[in-house]
């Protein structure tokens, strides 16, 4: 059997984060004033809520009375996730001699709420790049 079709995943496999989460915590944390918060307690009350399309639900775990909106502190993580993501080195020249040399169909598969994986393939150019686009926030 013939492959027709590559399929990747997205996060850590196409695209990378130019800057460690801890980084990209500690520059949300301050762009919006908020309380310190360190990496492990943000993965902990991670794992103790469902996030769905938004951090909001973690950051409300963390964020104290008088602190900013656990939805304003949300919105910043996703930007400076978002700010911070770059095609690995290389992957423009991949999918393009997949596509262009074989005649590949390309798709991604991508683990993650559905606004911020789209808003990721939208930052990187790549909203029409893949012939198919699975985002599992999509999914019931």
């Amino acid at each position: 059997m013939t492959s027709r079709a590559v399929v990747f995943d997205l996060d850590g496999t196409l695209a990378v984060p130019n800057r460690d989460r801890r980084t990209l915590l500690a520059e949300a944390i301050e762009t919006t004033d908020a309380p310190p918060v360190s990496r492990s307690e943000y993965l902990d009350a991670h794992g103790q809520v469902v996030a769905g399309e938004t951090r909001t639900p973690i950051f409300e775990r963390l964020l104290t009375d008088g602190a900013p909106s656990p939805d304003a502190v949300a919105r910043a993580y996703r930007e400076a996730v978002n700010d911070a993501l770059e095609p690995v080195d290389g992957v423009e020249t991949l999918l393009e001699d997949l596509t262009d040399g074989p005649g590949y169909r390309i798709g991604v598969l991508t683990d993650g709420p559905s606004l911020a994986e789209r808003i990721k393939l939208d930052r990187l150019g790549w909203t029409e790049r893949f012939d198919a686009t699975l985002v599992t926030g999509e999914l019931e």
